[in-house]
């Protein structure tokens, strides 16, 4: 029989190994059980040298917990939810804030900025401020003001167009302008996309979408196409590249990294998108917490993915963070 200890240094489950690199271990130890991976015994001195570093390192807790990205719920959220109950999410930001583990509320949510979406969720008892969210909206202003961008058209909520024109943006509701910005629009119609179509193909209007969304679930809990989908159909349309601000876009992942100030592969991401926020970061070495109580069910996780950890409450990731 393997020693429990041993069994965790090699992240044996179920009777199988696991030889990925176990975080329990200092970083420059955590590819070593590779090395014993055909003599698991703890009288193997390799082992016990192990089990004493991972024993060490556990007690001065120099990374007693990883920093997490932290989804709370889908471009249409406004309840904060990502399908927890609210008392679930609240004991979890809670959770987070007393035992000091650094945190990002990740949205991609394109109709409110952060400023908003902090106030909203403190009317809702959350113990949050501006610093806790990255959101496209507290990007996309000042990379398109570096991008010489002066004029806009909005697909997208009166609050969007609001929010860019205090930004100091001009608002257009014609093609004559430097770019169009894609976000969430519930009243999108056939005029919209003509005057979008039209400014990039005649006028060479930049696009940009506020996130990469291929889906989002509405407040009924039916589905319609997310931001990407509409940004991807006009840069097929045009025949033209674009750039998001949301998760997975290069600027969002580097503000979001240097914030939380570890490096990828130190960091969780809790989400209950797999495309996009899952599969996306473990692409780049964080380890994936699906929450199975969003948009998509564990019947959609794609054969050749497998998150980290599947859960159907936070009171469950608090027992594996503690």
């Amino acid at each position: 029989m393997v020693p429990y200890t041993t069994r965790i240094i090699l992240g044996q489950k179920d009777g199988k190994n696991d030889l990925k690199i176990w975080l329990g271990l200092p970083p420059k130890l955590r590819k070593e059980p590779e090395k014993y991976k055909d003599d698991q015994s703890i009288y193997n001195p390799g082992i016990r040298k192990l089990c004493k570093e991972a024993l060490k390192y556990k007690k001065k807790k120099i990374v007693p917990y990883k920093p997490v990205i932290y989804n709370l719920g889908d471009e249409n959220g406004l309840s904060y939810d990502a399908g927890f109950s609210k008392s679930d999410n609240i004991e979890f930001v809670k959770f987070l804030k007393e035992k000091n583990i650094p945190f990002l509320i990740a949205t991609s949510n394109s109709r409110f900025s952060p400023e908003e979406i902090a106030k909203r969720m403190g009317s809702k008892g959350f113990l949050i401020s501006e610093k806790d969210i990255i959101s496209p909206l507290s990007i996309a202003p000042e990379y398109m003001k570096e991008k010489g961008i002066k004029s806009v058209f909005v697909i997208g909520s009166e609050n969007l167009k609001d929010y860019m024109k205090n930004k100091g943006f001009l608002i257009k509701d014609d093609f004559t302008v430097d770019c169009v910005l894609v976000g969430m629009d519930k009243d999108l119609n056939f005029k919209k996309l003509k005057i979008a179509t039209t400014a990039i193909k005649r006028k060479n209007a930049k696009l940009f979408g506020l996130n990469g969304n291929l889906i989002s679930q509405d407040d009924d809990g039916l589905l319609f196409p997310g931001v990407g989908s509409i940004t991807k159909m006009l840069s097929e349309a045009c025949n033209v590249d674009f750039i998001h601000f949301g998760k997975m876009s290069d600027i969002y992942n580097r503000i979001a990294f240097k914030k939380l100030g570890f490096p990828p592969e130190n960091i969780g991401m809790i989400s209950d998108d797999i495309y996009i926020d899952l599969m996306g970061y473990s692409s780049l070495g964080l380890k994936t917490i699906f929450a199975t109580t969003g948009k998509y069910s564990k019947k959609d996780i794609p054969e050749n993915f497998k998150p980290d950890y599947i859960i159907d409450s936070l009171k469950e990731l608090i027992g594996i963070l503690e």
